[in-house]
């Protein structure tokens, strides 16, 4: 659930391609190209999310690994 002004969206985690961190604030974007407010830091939503579904590439983004095309080392 995330709010949204005054209102609540329910946003399934499998619709979330993204989570990332700008201005001290934390965002999701899912698939269609939304974007929400968390109420979690990255840190903590990165204890909270499975790994083998999310994966963080740095310290701004947590990306859902089926957003991932392809990764270059």
């Amino acid at each position: 659930m995330v709010s949204y002004g005054e209102k609540i969206h329910k946003v399934e985690t499998s619709e979330i391609a993204y989570f990332y961190a700008m201005n001290k604030s934390a965002f999701l974007t899912t698939f269609t190209n939304k974007s929400y407010p968390v109420e979690y830091s990255l840190d903590k939503l990165e204890e909270l999310l499975k790994p083998e579904h999310y994966f963080r590439i740095n310290r701004k983004y947590i990306i859902n690994m089926a957003a991932i095309d392809k990764m270059y080392a």
